[in-house]
């Protein structure tokens, strides 16, 4: 009888507590976004940018920074960036990092992007060739890095610029898009 009690008991608290994690899990995404340093890293390639990337992001303003763990000037806007987001507002537009770096290294884009507590989703290109990853990207796009594209709610790009980006002219270019396109609400 008391081990029935403790059975019941037991299982009882198990399914509670399973309901709570289901429930809880679908937000999981969203708040790992919200949270300093726990930016996820994906791989990529030319295939996979448009629909990995850029697609789930339709409806919404997106930037999308082209960086590399040893480029000085990348590293150095990523505070701008973040405190643009967070500044504008962070149901305004979302931001996506693509690494450059090789992928043997991937441990070190990892690394970073904990250290420095970024809260982007982060991907690492994969292809071999650098060049085709850059060209399904961006035909205008030599490869240099930083760049940045702005993609708006139907998915076109809308503003590049190479070289490191500047706060408040960054500001300035998503404040003018986000007046132009004014994003689609993600609950609906």
């Amino acid at each position: 009888m008391y081990h029935q009690k403790n059975l019941t008991f037991f299982l009882y608290f198990s399914g509670i507590l399973f309901l709570l994690l289901i429930c809880h899990c679908g937000d999981l995404p969203r708040q790992a976004k919200k949270e300093k340093g726990n930016a996820r890293v994906q791989w990529v390639n030319h295939l996979e940018y448009a629909d990995q990337v850029v697609k789930p992001f339709q409806g919404r303003i997106l930037l999308v920074n082209f960086w590399a763990t040893w480029c000085v000037p990348c590293i150095a806007e990523m505070p701008i960036f973040e405190k643009i987001w967070r500044d504008i507002g962070e149901d305004q537009f979302e931001i996506v990092l693509v690494s450059i770096d090789l992928k043997e290294v991937s441990h070190r884009v990892e690394k970073m992007l904990k250290e420095k507590r970024i809260p982007f989703t982060c991907y690492l290109q994969t292809d071999s060739d650098p060049e085709v990853f850059i060209n399904a990207v961006d035909t205008s796009w030599g490869g240099s890095i930083p760049y940045t594209l702005i993609y708006d709610c139907n998915g076109e790009i809308v503003y590049r610029k190479l070289g490191q980006q500047k706060e408040d002219d960054l500001k300035e270019v998503i404040r003018k898009i986000l007046e132009i396109n004014s994003p689609v609400s993600k609950d609906g």
